[in-house]
């Protein structure tokens, strides 16, 4: 059983997923982004804060719509929002 059947998500019927809590939000956003590019569904990486993206092409990093298509129409998964500044705790 993978972590998508263990968490009951069918990423083919879902139109949003929202995470919260304490710790892993990030590394379970990118998992997500992962297996819905594997499985050609177009997703987007959303954050009310900042975020650090994965440093691999698949996850582009986009402030405009206009970014945002382009990365679909090329199978990636955008990541909407600002970098976070790496010196930040």
């Amino acid at each position: 059983m993978d972590l998508l059947q263990r968490l009951w998500l069918e990423l083919e019927k879902e139109r949003m997923i929202c995470l919260a809590g304490s710790g892993g939000k990030t590394s379970l956003l990118h998992y997500l982004g992962r297996q819905c590019a594997i499985r050609g569904i177009p997703a987007a990486l959303l954050t009310t804060t900042h975020i650090q993206p994965p440093q691999e092409a698949l996850f582009p990093l986009v402030e405009e719509v206009p970014e945002a298509a382009r990365a679909w129409a090329a199978g990636r998964v955008p990541v909407v929002g600002s970098r976070r500044d790496r010196k930040s705790v």
